[in-house]
């Protein structure tokens, strides 16, 4: 039996998935911090100039969310059986350039002085506000669009988990960037309801998830048990099975 390709597009969350689902399953890419307006936009062309980072994968992630290079990452990957995706990195919403361009407001951009010049120079669209909502509205049937020429579109497996409310020991948790997981859920309702009606794979969730305090990035509402996780990932291997029952 071959390998199960994973394309991972998004957050943690995704990534996390992956380590749960077995050996079959390998990573075959991995785009982060790159919003799906981005990624359905044409590449950044505001002169404004953006950090260097000693990480690698950071700068990769800041490049490639410039470049709008979802689709480039994914064919580059040749053979995809699988992309994993989630909405965790569209919460700190995305700066509007000139000719249709965005950029993604990022956890790595946040620790510089980039923000600044980014907001004075390109109106911000935060995550959840109606400016947000329409672009990213249009730009889903964009990516559904990719997705179908690339014969994707029914490997697509969307993942919308709350975020979490509490951690392990029943504690509120913390709010990350400013927002609680209240406010991110609250907000989430319309993407996710789009999502539902535009990707024909029933997105995987749980119930009421724990936070992990414990967990190898910290404790965040969308860090969660080893068990959410498991869970998530039972609930692909399913459905991969019964895809290939039919």
């Amino acid at each position: 039996m071959r390998d199960v390709r994973v394309f991972v597009y998004g957050s943690c969350v995704s990534r996390d998935v992956v380590e749960h689902l077995g050996p079959r399953y390998t990573v075959a890419g991995y785009v982060a911090r790159q919003s799906l307006v981005s990624a359905t936009s044409p590449a950044w062309t505001l002169d404004v100039r953006l950090p260097r980072f000693d990480s690698g994968f950071q700068q990769r992630m800041l490049d490639g969310d410039a470049r709008s290079d979802l689709f480039d990452r994914i064919d580059a990957a040749r053979r995809v059986d699988l992309v994993l995706w989630d909405l965790t990195d569209e919460r700190l919403g995305h700066w509007c350039g000139p000719g249709g361009t965005h950029l993604t407001r990022s956890v790595e951009l946040l620790g510089t002085t980039a923000p600044a010049r980014l907001t004075a120079a390109a109106p911000l669209r935060e995550f959840g506000g109606d400016h947000h909502l329409a672009e990213w509205l249009r730009a889903l049937p964009r990516f559904v669009a990719a997705l179908r020429d690339r014969g994707l579109l029914d490997r697509v497996q969307p993942i919308l988990v709350p975020w979490a409310t509490t951690n392990t020991a029943g504690a509120p948790t913390r709010a990350s960037f400013g927002t609680t997981a209240a406010a991110f859920n609250r907000a989430a309702a319309p993407y996710e309801a789009a999502v539902r009606r535009f990707l024909p794979r029933s997105p995987l969730t749980v119930a009421a998830p724990r936070a992990d305090p414990a967990h190898r990035w910290d404790e965040a509402p969308f860090h969660y048990t080893p068990a959410v996780y498991a869970h998530l990932a039972a609930q692909v291997r399913d459905q991969d099975a019964h895809r290939g029952a039919a």
